[in-house]
């Protein structure tokens, strides 16, 4: 028997999950790197940061994590679900690389809880389908579960998805140049959740990352609250409406442990061949030079030196032969093992929320420490670094979209475009830094 929480109010509800390398309904096309590059500045301009920043990182984002839960089953009502996948690929070398390498790989993580129906329904369902299908008209992609071009219904089947999920959630994590960001693509909240309102009401999405340790989830290199449109049963959220739904950027999973190790080894495996192509070079001019000594003045020592470069020259034949087939063995390997929770929360009153994540944060104080609550709640007051910090992101914006505009068409002068571009990103950084928000193009330089 569970034991009884008096003092909470939320129904939490375990909903099922996996993780893809691309999502079974919503296109790729639209949450490659650049994309996610160019829109990640959008949210920043809301009043509420939608992830962990700054010092936050270096507090440890495992009690931030907790704090989230514990608000999240106090005054909401709750799908979750973990799975566990793999955040990278240790490459072995190629034509255009000499070492091993690795490399972060997008996935989707998909959330959903069981409803009522076929699961063929997904391609019929009149709301679903009427949100796609504008999104994908404005965008220009297709959709492979309309199309017919692929058997997302197999899809959905084969990762255990046989009826018609009453909540179904999509949401990519992408690696950009500086690290990762994590945005919803797609949000059916089809059927209203056991005590949720039946009107429109505030929702959450929460997406915790992991490497696994002894603790049940593992230690948290990501945490984000990413806040949705308001959600009416029945409603479907495409990727154009969700697009300023973002995390910040997250550093990405740490390598210590076996991805080091492994990529380490790899590597040692190739200039291990180098070594020994070296050495057996070595020994070849060893023994030339040594026969050319016997013909000249046969001796036993000679002999002797000559029998011992034959020798030499055979064992650097066997070690360069024996480092070959240790290189040749190489495979790319998954690696990055990191455990995913995805929580879904509708909010019945986002006052009292918003109190719950403050007073959790509270609990823990001395772990989390101010850049916690500034992270995880509203600011309280607009100062004109703020004002000067949306003027900049405005102007990035509209020059972006000159600069497009004049690639896409062809009239225009480009390279002032960009350069007056680069300018503004340098400001808008600027304001970045002086209200205390991410640098938004840390490598502009």
């Amino acid at each position: 028997m569970q034991p009884v929480h008096a003092e909470r109010t939320e129904i939490v509800r375990q909903a099922r999950m996996f993780a893809t390398p691309s999502c079974p309904i919503t296109p790729d096309e639209v949450t490659d790197p650049e994309w996610a590059d160019a829109t990640k500045e959008s949210v920043l301009l809301a009043g509420v940061v939608a992830g962990l920043v700054g010092e936050l990182v270096k507090v440890g984002q495992t009690a931030v994590g907790d704090a989230l839960e514990n608000a999240s089953k106090e005054k909401g009502i709750v799908k979750e679900a973990t799975t566990p996948f793999f955040m990278s690929r240790i490459n072995v070398r190629n034509d255009s690389s000499k070492t091993a390498k690795i490399t972060s790989m997008p996935t989707c993580l998909v959330l959903y809880a069981d409803g009522a129906g076929d699961v063929k329904g997904f391609a019929s369902d009149p709301q679903l389908k009427a949100a796609l299908t504008r999104a994908a008209t404005a965008d220009g992609v297709s959709l492979p579960i309309y199309d017919g071009t692929t058997t997302v219904v197999d899809l959905l089947r084969d990762a255990g998805i046989e009826v018609l999920p009453s909540l179904y959630v999509e949401a990519r994590v992408i690696p950009i140049r500086e690290g990762i960001v994590i945005r919803p693509v797609l949000v059916w909240y089809r059927e209203r959740l056991d005590r949720a309102p039946s009107s429109k009401t505030a929702a959450e999405l929460h997406v915790n990352l992991a490497v696994p340790g002894a603790a049940d989830l593992g230690t948290s290199f990501a945490n984000a609250r990413l806040l949705l449109p308001k959600l009416s049963p029945g409603d479907a959220l495409d990727w154009k409406s969700l697009r300023s739904t973002t995390s910040v950027v997250f550093g990405g999973r740490p390598t210590t442990g076996f991805v080091e190790t492994r990529l380490a080894s790899m590597n040692t495996a190739y200039a291990l061949v180098g070594t020994k192509k070296k050495e057996l070079i070595t020994a070849d001019r060893t023994l030339a030079s040594m026969i050319r000594k016997d013909r000249v003045k046969s001796t036993a020592e000679t002999r002797e030196a000559l029998e011992a470069a034959r020798l030499a020259q055979v064992d650097a034949t066997s070690d360069l032969a024996s480092a070959n087939a240790s290189r040749d063995g190489l495979e790319s390997v998954s690696a990055g093992a990191t455990n995913a929770k995805v929580r879904f929360v509708v909010v019945r009153d986002e006052n009292a929320f918003g109190l719950a994540i403050a007073k959790a944060l509270k609990g823990q104080a001395e772990a989390a420490g101010k850049a916690a609550t500034t992270a995880l709640t509203p600011k309280s007051e607009w100062a004109a670094s703020d004002t000067g910090y949306a003027t900049a992101l405005a102007a990035v914006a509209t020059k972006q979209r000159e600069y497009d505009t004049a690639v896409g068409t062809g009239p225009g002068d480009i390279a002032k475009l960009a350069d007056e571009l680069f300018v503004l990103k340098a400001k808008l950084n600027e304001a970045a830094a002086a209200t205390n928000r991410p640098i938004p193009y840390p490598s502009l330089l």
